[in-house]
């Protein structure tokens, strides 16, 4: 027993000594795991539309399997939040025209970074707020508006074609959040038609209202005043139909500006913007409720609408002072050539729009008064009485349900308007019962408030000069130092002695010729004034090419010739000298590649009030013709006549006439033309008349005095 317990311990003893139970002879334990860098994915630059909170969601992995953190930095984090699962959103739903990025250019900078909790990765990125085509349809805001997202051709004249549509909500606004432009290839506009007027209740029907939508996209308000602007080619011409109105702001901004929005908040621009609209809006219905009762054709609201805008237009062209939508001349104008524009064929008594304009211009001259916030009740208790009541009497009287008495006494302000809430306490200052809010002639001189610039003096209304002085007493009515009595022209400070007056609400009659059949054709139109220049453009009917040939040939030959009625004749004589020009084109400057002849010539006059001669001695006139590759060589007219530019004396059912005809000079310009110089295509003329006192009057006794004539034309095959 004691032997086998010592031969156990030896052993173990041995064993010990051997190494036996050793971790030097065992394998070595693994090493704790080393922490692996999680992985963000590329994010990528993000585009979100404004008002959108959604960004991104990023994806991280780690290859450890580790929960991950994240988290955003950079210039603009503070706009942003990022969830557990990565989901990056904004803070607040992004406005591009209130941009709070750090640039404030909408473009905001951010890294996103995942973490493990010690070991991260992270990526930047930017996120682009884009603007969305929104806006708001206003008469008073417009519920339930279809509004038509229309496109065509960037830069053409190519019919616009519906690509979306939506509809107004409850408030008038609508978007287009989901729709991609394209402004580099199209140009875009937005037409809005019918709806619920919701400060007057009133269903507006047909009622179609444009705006055009500018390149940068964002708020496109749609209202009267943008329709007007949709149909004006040039922002030039935009912004004078914008001060004619009376407005502030340029195009883009009465565009983008909610006015009735404005209005509310008590901005002065947006109050006067709100009352030029609702003035145009009563003149608009106007028109269709008589096409509507007075026409067998359908006539599409869109034509409808542009139609009287370009009459507005017109009008404000044709007068040197601000527009005045409640001047019965004015609106009878605007609504006369809008139902002649879209039902030629309608049969209207023209006393009946006589009368109708009237009463639009009661109106308008109360929805006109400054005193009176836009958005008030009383103001749009007068805007739902000319959308509805005054609608359905001319509807009444176009039809003949009524007769025009009846009309005339329901229309009264009196009448239409009794029913319109005003503050008791409102004076009266003529004590016809009407207070002056919703009196449209507060003085009871017959003068619309609107167009009065004495509205309580019932013995003023005129102040040409503005010097505070009513017309009826001043004795120098435009403030150009000449009496009244001495002056030929009183209410144009610009001139005061007798010229050659023509109107230019006229028109022309141009005389042409073919030699073929030798026979003389004519044709109408109407001229414009152009920065003091007599613009006429008969390029839309081709002159006889034969005939313009034969001028150079010695052929067969009569110059076409413009003919513009004479309003008055001056007294006096005079040596002048004029400067005419013919450029290749539809303007008056040479181009590259154009080519140009110009002659300089002395041009007599001599009138007596009743007849008036222009001359063209004979003389040698020096001048220039120039190639389309720039050669220049002198040329000269020989033996000049007095037919070039004259004047026939009129009689009592022929009015006397200003002549100018078209290439009488070009036919005696000596042998150097090439006999293509008058082939087809379109030419420009222009005549310095500086030399000849000319007078270019409009129908509401302003003028202006002219220095040039310029006549765009064009050669038919």
């Amino acid at each position: 027993m004691i032997r086998n317990t010592l031969s156990l311990a030896v052993v173990a003893a041995m064993l010990t000594a051997c190494g036996a139970g050793n971790s030097s002879n065992d394998p070595e334990p693994p090493p704790p795991p080393v922490n692996q860098s999680p992985s963000v994915s590329a994010v990528g630059d993000q585009s979100v539309s404004e008002g959108n909170t959604d960004v991104v969601t990023v994806s991280a992995t780690d290859p450890d399997g580790d929960a991950l953190t994240f988290s955003l930095s950079g210039d603009d984090a503070a706009a942003f939040s990022i969830s557990s699962e990565g989901a990056v959103t904004f803070n607040e739903a992004p406005d591009f025209d209130e941009p709070t990025d750090q640039d404030e250019d909408n473009v905001y900078a951010l890294t996103v970074s995942a973490s493990d909790g010690e070991l991260s990765d992270s990526d930047s990125f930017t996120v682009t707020v884009t603007n969305v085509v929104e806006g708001r349809t206003v008469d008073g805001p417009v519920s339930g508006a279809t509004i038509s997202l229309q496109k065509r051709a960037a830069g053409t004249e190519d019919e616009f074609v519906e690509d979306a549509t939506t509809t107004s909500d409850e408030e008038g606004r609508f978007d287009f959040a989901d729709y991609v432009f394209d402004y580099d290839t199209f140009d875009y506009k937005t037409i809005s038609t019918g709806g619920v007027d919701i400060a007057t209740g009133v269903d507006l029907g047909d009622l179609t209202l444009i705006s055009n939508v500018g390149k940068s996209g964002g708020n496109v308000n749609v209202n009267a005043i943008t329709t007007l602007l949709s149909v004006v080619d040039t922002e030039e011409e935009q912004q004078e139909l914008i001060d004619k109105l009376g407005l502030e702001g340029t195009p883009e901004e009465l565009i983008q500006t909610d006015i009735w929005e404005g209005s509310e908040e008590g901005d002065a621009a947006s109050q006067e913007a709100q009352r030029v609209n609702s003035q145009l809006v009563t003149i608009i219905k106007t028109v269709a409720t008589i096409v509507e009762n007075a026409s067998d054709e359908e006539v599409d609201p869109t034509e409808l609408v542009e139609a009287v805008a370009e009459e507005v237009v017109e009008a404000a062209e044709q007068t040197s002072t601000e527009l005045e939508l409640s001047d019965p001349e004015v609106v009878s104008d605007v609504v006369t050539g809008g139902i002649e524009e879209v039902a030629p064929d309608a049969e209207v008594d023209p006393e009946v729009v006589d009368a109708a304009s009237d009463a639009v211009a009661e109106v308008n001259s109360v929805l006109g008064d400054e005193e009176v916030d836009p958005t008030s009740d009383t103001a749009t208790g007068v805007a739902g009485a000319a959308q509805e009541d005054l609608q359905e009497s001319v509807e009444d009287v176009v039809t003949g349900e009524t007769d025009l008495e009846t009309f005339e006494e329901e229309t009264d302000a009196e009448n239409l308007l009794e029913d319109v809430p005003t503050d008791p306490d409102d004076p009266d200052a003529d004590g016809d019962g009407l207070a002056d809010t919703v009196d449209p002639d507060d003085d009871n001189d017959g003068v619309n408030d609107g167009a009065d610039a004495f509205p309580f003096d019932s013995t003023e209304s005129v102040d040409t000069d503005g010097d505070g002085v009513g017309n009826n007493a001043d004795t120098d009515d435009d403030g150009d130092g000449v009496a009244d009595g001495s002056d030929a022209y009183p209410l144009d400070a610009g001139i005061s002695t007798p010229a050659l007056e023509i109107n230019i609400g006229s028109g022309f009659v141009v005389t042409d010729y073919d030699p073929a059949t030798q026979s003389e054709s004519t044709f109408d139109g109407e001229f414009d004034l152009v920065d003091g220049a007599v613009d006429v453009d008969i390029s839309g009917n081709p002159l006889n090419q034969t005939n313009m040939a034969n001028a150079l040939s010695g052929g067969d030959f009569r110059a076409p010739t413009i003919s513009i009625p004479v309003e008055a004749v001056p007294v006096g004589s005079a040596e002048a000298s004029t400067v005419v020009q013919l450029v290749d084109g539809a303007d008056a400057t040479q181009d590259a590649g154009e080519r140009i002849i110009s002659f300089d010539l002395a041009m007599d006059w001599e009138g007596d009030g009743d007849t008036l001669t222009v001359e063209l001695p004979p003389q040698t006139a020096a001048g220039f013709y120039e190639t389309t590759d720039g050669l220049r060589v002198n040329v000269t007219v020989e033996n000049l006549d007095s037919d070039f530019m004259s004047v026939t004396e009129g009689t009592i059912d022929y009015p006397a006439t200003l002549d100018f005809k078209i290439a009488a000079l070009i036919a005696k310009v000596d042998d150097f033309l090439p006999s293509s110089f008058l082939d087809t295509g379109v030419y420009t003329m222009t005549v310095d008349t500086t030399g000849v006192p000319i007078y270019v009057s409009r129908n509401d006794g302003t003028g202006t005095s002219v220095t040039s004539l310029e006549v765009t034309f064009s050669i038919g095959d």
